[in-house]
């Protein structure tokens, strides 16, 4: 399941074809899809990963047609439109029809390649992007070879029929299509027999307006998705080369290159791709990746040293070496290509007067932790990341260090919370006031062997386990100091009356 986290609560997004036979629904709790199949698995819904796994899938079916072309929807709308998770591409097949032997064979090389990528679509041809879609709403008439993908080719492009089609065909808001339905309208054939006159002020001019572009009366422009030239740089050597000297006089050549684009561009790099060819033999790859945007030449030349040391090229040239291969073949390269896989807007950055050592330790700062991801790998850095929990102990995960902002969690600290925690929680022996009341605030407590006289005790702030994960016990959380101004955190367990320790104020 996909699971989207509002406050504390978690709904299904979307569910695989087993849990959905156990009868759990997109808009369900947790708990709800939980108490239908205990065994149901479920992961956040990340909308920002569909929206580029989307775009990833329209530059694939470029190599179909120029045109390729997205809906306009930004996260917002993938994050409001729970229940309606249908994502549209549009390919205008204009002129590229007999390049494929004819439209069928077209579309069936398209259905292919979906299949091919275990991608579930519905492929609708006709002759305006409005009707192309609403085709894709059609009823099941036969299954086709391909299981995962059904094609709609009606028998007159310009004329197909969807007055028999559901409404929703018409890419309609969720509050008109509750509207409609209440009025008793269900298909596009009953809307139509309404006076025009009368829709606009009832229903405000969208619905006329995708009447109109189903039709083809008003058109509805593509905007293809733009085409980025590929920055790669390529040098070929005139024999086989092996010396680690030769080769970075040769990246820092064509990095020079890149560089020099990506500031026309005004962007920095990402991730640098550098591929290092044999004639008869596997092709070496390394990746040089940054926390943010860059343009230093001497920074990312340093990154390039520590992935180079990392592939031993430095020793290749002994014949012990050669001798760990299974092949035998020449340890040189003929080629070295440079590709800039990932980019990023880079504005130049005013530096005020007094400010630059600040500027100059923040740089360094990044190319160290840059130089530890290149040589231990992307997850040997890490940061801490709220998250949406009541849980103390849940209320924060380990995520790649310098994420963009905007995948960056807007959760908050509810109460007062000590940086660390313990793991697990220490035992106390606590005394109470008044001593017979379960609920009675601290008056002293025992940690490890030492007595603490409280001096001052906040609380209790009480938290409520998760039932649904077997945590269903109940704490009462005390912020209390001791008499040495000594802060600490501590719990009571409702159902036994024990005290643990949670943490300590720094």
């Amino acid at each position: 399941m996909l699971l989207r986290t509002i406050a504390n609560r978690q709904l299904v997004v979307a569910c695989c074809g087993k849990a959905a036979q156990a009868g759990i629904r997109p808009e369900m709790t947790m708990a709800q899809a939980r108490a239908l199949s205990a065994q149901v698995e479920g992961i956040d819904w990340r909308p920002d990963l569909d929206q580029k796994a989307l775009e990833a899938l329209a530059r694939y079916l470029n190599r179909f047609t120029p045109t390729v072309a997205l809906e306009t929807r930004d996260i917002a709308d993938f994050e409001s439109q729970i229940s309606n998770l249908r994502f549209q591409i549009f390919l205008d097949l204009t002129g590229c029809e007999h390049l494929f032997g004819g439209l069928s064979n077209m579309v069936h090389r398209i259905g292919q390649a979906l299949h091919s990528l275990r991608i579930p679509s519905i492929l609708g041809v006709a002759n305006t992007p409005a009707a192309a879609y609403a085709m894709t709403c059609a009823p099941v008439t036969s299954t086709g070879p391909l299981q995962r993908v059904r094609m709609i080719i009606p028998d007159d492009l310009a004329h197909p029929p969807v007055d028999s089609l559901p409404l929703h065909a018409l890419r309609l808001p969720d509050e008109i299509l509750q509207t409609l339905h209440h009025l008793g309208l269900e298909t596009i054939g009953q809307l139509c027999k309404l006076s025009r006159e009368s829709l606009p002020s009832r229903f405000g001019p969208i619905l006329l307006r995708r009447l109109d572009q189903l039709d083809g009366r008003l058109p509805e422009p593509l905007v293809p998705l733009a085409w980025t030239t590929p920055m790669v740089a390529r040098f070929d050597f005139d024999g086989s080369v092996a010396d680690p000297q030769a080769l970075e006089l040769t990246c820092r050549d064509l990095l020079e290159k890149l560089l020099l684009e990506l500031e026309r561009k005004g962007k920095g790099i990402r991730e640098l791709r550098i591929t290092l060819e044999r004639v008869d033999a596997p092709a070496e790859q390394l990746t040089i990746s940054a926390s943010r945007p860059s343009r230093n030449l001497r920074s990312l030349m340093g990154l390039y040293r520590c992935a180079f040391d990392q592939l031993g090229i430095s020793h290749l040239k002994s014949p012990i070496s050669k001798r760990n291969y299974s092949r035998n073949y020449d340890v040189g390269f003929t080629a070295m290509v440079l590709e800039v896989t990932r980019g990023q807007s880079l504005a130049h950055q005013q530096v005020t007067l007094g400010d630059s050592d600040r500027v100059q330790c923040d740089d360094a700062w990044q190319n160290t932790l840059d130089l530890i991801r290149t040589r231990l790998g992307e997850t040997s850095v890490a940061q801490v990341q709220l998250e949406h929990s009541y849980l103390p102990e849940k209320a924060f995960k380990r995520t790649a260090a310098n994420i963009p902002e905007k995948e960056a969690c807007d959760a908050e600290l509810s109460g007062s919370r000590p940086l660390v925690l313990q793991s697990p929680p220490i035992e106390l022996g606590v005394m109470v006031a008044p001593s017979h009341d379960a609920d009675g605030a601290p008056l002293s407590f025992n940690l490890q062997g030492t007595s603490h006289t409280v001096k001052y005790a906040f609380g209790p702030e009480r938290i409520a386990g998760q039932w649904w994960e077997g945590h269903n016990k109940t704490r009462d959380y005390f912020d209390v100091a001791d008499e040495a101004g000594r802060r600490y955190w501590m719990f009571r367990v409702q159902e036994t009356g024990k005290w643990f320790l949670h943490g300590r104020f720094e």
